[in-house]
């Protein structure tokens, strides 16, 4: 899908501070809004632990989605949550197009391989 998007807000549902550059060349920053939602699992997947194993010393864990909290949508607001949760949202086909994920794979990066900035996000639509 392509084309603009009309939004009134991005919610960043992830633990970190995203910063984006904007077309224009702007640097943008979008705070965490966790703590608005603490407590409630909202943009989190819950699991359920289907199998552990042991080898060479290290523990395997297989686990089972069992519950992805997502909140309700509202009309051109956009909700940031990391990519795993939007993985889960594409396998339970669950059609949303007001969720995304920062597109880290081509993030700009510093020496030391932290993100400086993205330059756009990842929605179900263009995850194959």
């Amino acid at each position: 899908m392509t084309g603009k998007i009309k939004t009134k807000g991005l919610i960043n549902l992830t633990p970190h501070v995203i910063t984006i550059k904007k077309i224009n060349g702007e640097i943008f920053e979008i705070p965490s809004h966790l703590k608005k939602f603490q407590g409630k699992g909202i943009g989190r997947i819950s699991f359920e632990l289907k199998d552990k194993t042991i080898s060479n010393g290290f523990i395997f864990k297989t686990k089972k989605i069992k519950g992805i909290n997502l909140p309700d949508e509202k009309k051109e607001l956009i909700y940031i949550v990391s990519l795993p949760t939007l993985l889960a949202v594409k396998q339970a086909n669950i059609k949303r197009l007001d969720l995304v994920a920062p597109d880290t794979d081509e993030a700009i990066r510093d020496e030391r391989g932290n993100i400086v900035y993205i330059e756009g996000f990842l929605n179900i639509y263009n995850i194959i």
